[in-house]
């Protein structure tokens, strides 16, 4: 997420120092995302957070690709076994 941050935001900061400079949490009970961000200034404190928001915004988006894609792979897969085992279904043969 940290580099995503770097190259979203052109930002001349390394990994380490966005590590440091940011939080984020996750709530289970609440299901709510805090991002914390300290800066030398409130704009850029704003700015910082705003990135994070945006790089994970990122990587969710594409995790929840990924897995759709491979839940759909698998639900292709099982449709497929049960069409085989419903055409070697005898009164399925009769017809």
């Amino acid at each position: 997420m940290l580099e995503a941050m770097i190259q979203l935001g052109s930002l001349d900061k390394t990994p380490a120092e966005l590590q440091e400079a940011i939080t984020v949490r996750f709530s289970r009970d609440t299901r709510l995302l805090t991002i914390t961000a300290s800066a030398q200034s409130p704009h850029e404190a704003q700015q910082l957070a705003r990135l994070s928001f945006e790089a994970l915004k990122g990587e969710l988006i594409n995790h929840a690709q990924e897995r759709l894609g491979q839940l759909l792979t698998a639900a292709e897969r099982d449709l497929q076994v049960e069409l085989i085992r419903f055409r070697g279904h005898p009164v399925v043969k009769q017809l």
